[in-house]
């Protein structure tokens, strides 16, 4: 469940950020990004490293800037 929300708010975030630019999200969560919490990996694949504390850590990022 904790995993669900976290994604559920990643998506409504970049919803949000990205609302007018189409398919900018799937660029952005693809890029490689030098911004904390990433280090220079993509979203994607800081998320994808198995952790909740990964989507929780993307999620407050995501908020942080909207």
């Amino acid at each position: 469940m904790e995993r669900i929300s976290h994604l559920m708010g990643i998506h409504r975030s970049l919803a949000i950020i990205f609302s007018t630019q189409g398919d900018a999200v799937y660029q952005w969560i693809s890029k490689p990004n030098s911004a904390a919490p990433f280090n220079g990996q993509s979203a994607l694949q800081f998320m994808l490293s198995g952790k909740v504390i990964a989507l929780s850590d993307v999620r407050r990022y995501l908020e942080g800037i909207h």
